[in-house]
């Protein structure tokens, strides 16, 4: 009985998805910049 409502989630979600992508929208987390993991690392080391 999950399974049918699983996938009946699952296929809402990718049509919800398919439908904001039309309209330019992304989701999901932003890309990180790329100065900002490197400083964040550098933080991270041992002996700074």
């Amino acid at each position: 009985m999950a399974e049918p409502e699983r996938e009946c989630i699952r296929e809402r979600s990718l049509e919800g998805q398919a439908f904001a992508r039309e309209r330019g929208r992304h989701g999901g987390r932003p890309k990180a910049d790329c100065d900002t993991v490197y400083r964040i690392l550098a933080e991270d080391e041992p002996g700074s």
